[in-house]
């Protein structure tokens, strides 16, 4: 009985290299996290989209009300008043 064949065939080869021969090293990056004050902004857009959400209560099954988003050029709920994409 033949093996299944799925599209692809391989060949495996024994690797005669020992592993640490071919590992490389790790380097830790030397990064700095600077504060950009950006955390108030998002924190003030969430809270104005959670208020904005609490006042369009949907009934238990009823879908959201989906439009498309030329800024991010996709399909999206549809964002309540006073909250936008900048």
């Amino acid at each position: 009985m033949a093996a299944p064949f799925f599209g692809v065939e391989s060949v495996f080869e024994e690797a005669e290299k020992n592993i640490e021969e071919v590992t490389i090293p790790r380097q830790e990056d030397q990064i700095q996290i600077v504060d950009t004050g950006y955390e108030e902004t998002v924190r003030a857009q969430r809270q104005r989209y959670e208020v904005g959400k609490a006042s369009k209560k949907r009934e238990v099954g009823e879908e959201p009300e989906i439009a498309f988003n030329e800024e991010l050029g996709l399909a999206c709920e549809t964002l309540p008043e006073g909250v936008n994409l900048d």
